[in-house]
């Protein structure tokens, strides 16, 4: 990437470069300065690239990452509860307290989505302030809101790029652990750090077009309008399928394939998916109780994720084997009947 020679990187620094007047210029020692030289930006940016992709991937999982959230704070179908509740109750809408986590963390990336969502599509000094998830929101609608907002940050991030006012608030926003001057702000950064998304990563047998080495990981795209990602393990070349023009889209054709969505592991989250239901939603559906549907899971007749939410299918096609023996009773309990009066 063409790197600017008038411009530097809002955020970074080289490491131990400094200017003339910097006190440590010159030191060959530690000194209180770390680097005060900006690394070079992007063309066309005033942020590196390591900035620029950064962001742009969280931009990207951001609806996953909150969709997935959020569907932890259904209260019927949350590990936590059921670890640290006695239930005694068979009602599929029996309340249940959630860790404030899973309510702040989805609040406060919303949140920031819509103002930026809102920056880029009117500009500053607009009338309309940005406000968290409306309460009882689904995972699912949860999920449509953030996408929404992303892909409309996404759609003016290089305008933003280009503008070293605002680009640095959105980048530490999206990249960094904690916003300064906002302690306790949830950043998309720190809630991808504690629910980690499943990555599907694998290796590809086309060699890295940098090092010739057969070390590239494709990242799969996780929904029709994400891009998939190539990473070189040995000299850290990376591109998208959109970059360019689609040339390594071409390169890697046959190998970007989207794959079942993985039922995970009790480390790491599933990409969202409103096939994967919570407890109550997997009771409604199939008009059994919450109990019931464990029951089905425990068996293994129901898919179950490492988070707690059940697979679409599995419950419909359990469901439905129910209908069939309900009907079968009904029919022997009616035969008996008719047996008896004659």
């Amino acid at each position: 990437m063409t790197v600017m020679d008038d411009r530097g990187c809002v955020r970074c620094r080289v490491p131990d470069m400094h200017f003339a007047v910097c006190d440590d210029f010159g030191d060959d020692g530690p000194g209180e300065c770390s680097g005060c030289v900006p690394v070079g930006a992007r063309e066309g940016a005033y942020i590196c690239e390591r900035c620029y992709r950064g962001a742009t991937r969280h931009l990207e999982d951001v609806a996953d990452l909150v969709g997935s959230i959020r569907s932890k704070a259904d209260p019927m179908k949350s590990g936590w509860n059921f670890d640290r509740l006695s239930v005694t109750s068979s009602r599929v809408d029996m309340p249940a307290p959630v860790a404030s986590d899973y309510i702040d963390a989805p609040n406060d990336l919303v949140r920031g989505l819509r103002a930026w969502a809102l920056l880029v599509q009117f500009g500053v000094g607009h009338p309309w302030r940005a406000e968290p998830l409306e309460a009882g929101i689904s995972s699912e609608d949860a999920y449509e809101d953030a996408n929404g907002c992303a892909l409309v940050i996404l759609d003016g991030f290089d305008r933003l790029a280009n503008d070293s006012r605002v680009i640095g608030h959105l980048v530490a926003f999206l990249c960094d652990m904690e916003i300064e001057g906002a302690p306790g702000q949830w950043t998309v950064a720190a809630a991808a750090a504690k629910w980690p998304l499943e990555d599907r990563e694998r290796w590809t047998a086309t060699p890295c077009p940098e090092c010739d080495c057969k070390t590239v990981r494709i990242k799969p795209p996780r929904g029709v309008k994400s891009p998939a990602r190539f990473r070189c393990t040995t000299c850290d070349w990376e591109r998208s399928d959109r970059d360019d023009s689609g040339l390594w889209a071409e390169i890697f054709a046959d190998e970007v394939h989207a794959r079942d969505i993985p039922l995970g592991d009790k480390d790491r989250t599933t990409a969202h998916d409103p096939r994967w239901m919570t407890l109550a939603d997997a009771a409604k559906l199939a008009g059994v109780t919450g109990s019931r549907v464990h029951g089905w899971a425990d068996q293994g007749s129901v898919r179950r994720s490492a988070e707690g939410r059940y697979w679409r299918e599995d419950v419909q096609a359990r469901a439905g084997a129910l209908g069939v023996d309900r009907l079968l009773a009904a029919m022997d309990t009616e035969g008996a009947a008719v047996d008896a009066a004659a």
